[in-house]
């Protein structure tokens, strides 16, 4: 398995976050967690959770000093390991979310000179589940500063628009009085045509911890995508002439079904998939529909008047609509490649509802928005929603 680790402190002193870390591929023998290690331990673990599972801390002693401390996460080895300092301790932190965020408990072993050999294990409980279908979003450190979000945890997010099964009973256009159970289904029936009030409804009917997505969640999202390599046509998040995001499914009429090899398959402008940086893969986040989200913001009395595409947006948009980083590069020469794939503002009136993601050629991009809808005006066949909950 692929995953995506972050390793912010290599010995005792934790200084500056650092880039994310990828692990290779491979397994331990279990068997070897029999044998009693004397030169490697690691403190009594913390239950995981919400808020310390993108930064879950691992610490112990060690006998071989200046020597890497070999650490394996159910079978799954960093790919830069820490080492052990000069006091005979070694220290690590690290972006569990992706890996066990369908695990009640899982292992982590450590050892020195040998993977599978000697080894220290220790069984971690884990509060940090998400539903079927839906996956982990990390806050890391790193991305914190980003973000506007006030409540500052690592939650789920449905990992597909939302959806019914297929046949099941739908809110109309004349309507919202069908009651519904939004579900996050690789295949089925899109819902559409609903209000915000009406969305929010449809989540929470699937218990506590639901809600629908709200605008710092989709920003958050975005910023995975945006710093995460495979998402570019040129595998590299360096700000290029011609590098580009895919904008998803721009034809005509929304996709309801997914085809999973898609996660898998080469960059192409209409990948459907997006990948994030502890690894999961979230669909349709551009593209196929428009999608609601819930916000905090009143208006947009005190922002100039914007709609245009994302890269020239002005400041006042940056914080609740932006891009991490600055594209000025992406100018009019750019316009083939749709000025990096980022997406389009429509933000010349204020309605009271958002939209995020885009469902067009010109309009589809992780950080599109519109913003120009009255929640009823809102109600439209190519406009969906999606749910988070908090484990």
């Amino acid at each position: 398995m692929k995953i995506i680790l972050l390793l912010l402190c290599l010995s005792m002193t934790l200084l500056a976050c650092v880039e994310p870390v990828r692990p290779v591929s491979r397994n331990f023998d279990r068997a070897a967690c029999g044998a009693t290690s004397t030169d490697i331990s690691v403190n009594t673990l913390n239950p995981v959770d919400k808020d310390n599972v993108s930064e879950y801390m691992l610490e112990g002693k060690c006998g071989r000093k200046q020597a890497e401390v070999l650490v394996n996460i159910e079978g799954n080895p960093l790919s830069q390991y820490p080492i052990c300092d000069n006091t005979g301790r070694w220290r690590v932190v690290i972006d569990v979310s992706g890996l066990v965020n369908k695990k009640e408990r899982f292992q982590v072993a450590i050892s020195q000179g040998s993977v599978n050999r000697n080894m220290h294990c220790q069984n971690v409980e884990n509060f940090f589940v998400c539903p079927s279908n839906y996956i982990a979003v990390s806050e890391p450190l790193y991305l914190n500063r980003y973000t506007n979000r006030t409540q500052k945890s690592s939650f789920c997010v449905m990992k597909f628009e939302a959806k019914v099964k297929s046949g099941s009973p739908l809110p109309t256009r004349l309507g919202d009085n069908t009651l519904v159970k939004a579900e996050s289904l690789a295949n089925g029936d899109l819902i559409t045509r609903v209000t915000e009030d009406t969305a929010i409804q449809f989540c929470k009917q699937n218990g506590p911890g639901y809600d629908l997505i709200n605008n710092d969640e989709w920003q958050l999202i975005a910023y995975h995508i945006e710093d995460t390599p495979e998402n570019w046509s040129n595998n590299t998040t360096e700000i290029i002439a011609g590098n580009r995001l895919n904008i998803g499914f721009i034809g005509s009429g929304a996709q309801s079904s997914s085809n999973t090899d898609d996660e898998q398959s080469r960059w192409s402008l209409n990948k459907r998939s997006h990948q994030l940086l502890n690894n999961e893969y979230i669909w349709d986040f551009s593209g196929n529909l428009w999608e609601i989200v819930q916000h905090h913001l009143t208006g947009i009395s005190n922002r100039e008047t914007y709609t245009g595409f994302v890269h020239e947006m002005p400041q006042s948009y940056r914080r609740d609509f932006g891009p991490r980083r600055e594209y000025t590069i992406f100018n009019v020469r750019e316009r083939t490649n749709l000025f990096g794939g980022l997406g389009y503002i429509l933000g010349n009136a204020w309605g009271g509802t958002i939209l995020r993601g885009g469902n067009q050629w010109r309009t589809a991009g992780v950080f599109s928005a519109d913003v120009r809808w009255e929640p009823d005006r809102a109600r439209r066949i190519d406009v969906g929603f999606r749910c988070v909950y908090y484990p």
